[in-house]
């Protein structure tokens, strides 16, 4: 009864529960309180309350930690309205410099039809994704998971554009990634055999330098 009781104050309000999951110490007692909270109705009072603050909870290093601990813990069903949320705000997420990290970590934890739902859409926007910093780094982890599909989507996407991406410090990371991947280098070597050779000692010079 204590837990319910504790559950119901901090989910009453939106700010009170972003407060009490954004510092260390608050985050870790939360996490606490998702596991103690399962199988009971209540748990479905947090679901609601970390679903109204999700974007900037995964802003946040200790806040995301709280949302990931319902994904590790509780089932693909409880977490559908998260896993939404994601889907909704996966642009944003991935072009912030911590939202990127929290996304990854969402990818990670996700079970079930709708992490193929996100994953496709990140590969869909793979080119606009691959030219901002964060990312990149977005992109760069869906290729990390080897999945065919998504892998063969996104270089796809991406040809034509390998030259350009090259000469972007973050870029150059993600050809590299394109390249180790099983099956998807001759995207990148076909974009690049195109190139002058002055063009390509060019591209060579600054690849090295940023080694």
């Amino acid at each position: 009864m204590q837990h319910e009781r504790i559950t119901l104050k901090i989910t009453s309000q939106s700010e009170l529960f972003y407060k009490a999951s954004v510092y260390k110490d608050s985050a870790r007692s939360m996490q606490k309180l998702i596991k103690v909270l399962v199988g009971s109705p209540c748990i479905s009072l947090v679901i609601s309350a970390a679903y109204r603050r999700f974007k900037d909870m995964m802003f946040s290093k200790e806040a995301s930690s709280v949302i990931i601990k319902c994904l590790e813990t509780l089932d693909e069903q409880k977490n559908e309205v998260l896993y939404l949320a994601a889907m909704n705000h996966f642009r944003e997420l991935a072009t912030h410099v911590r939202g990127c990290v929290s996304l990854n970590n969402f990818i990670n934890e996700m079970r079930g039809p709708r992490r193929g739902g996100l994953l496709d859409l990140i590969s869909s926007h793979a080119e606009f994704l691959s030219k901002d910093p964060s990312g990149n780094y977005v992109v760069q982890h869906v290729l990390g998971l080897g999945d065919l599909k998504y892998s063969e989507k996104i270089c796809s996407l991406l040809k034509g554009k390998f030259e350009e991406l090259s000469l972007l410090r973050c870029g150059s990371h993600l050809v590299e990634k394109c390249l180790k991947s099983p099956g998807m280098a001759h995207y990148v070597v076909d974009d690049l055999l195109k190139i002058s050779d002055h063009q390509f000692l060019h591209l060579a010079s600054i690849n090295m330098g940023t080694l």
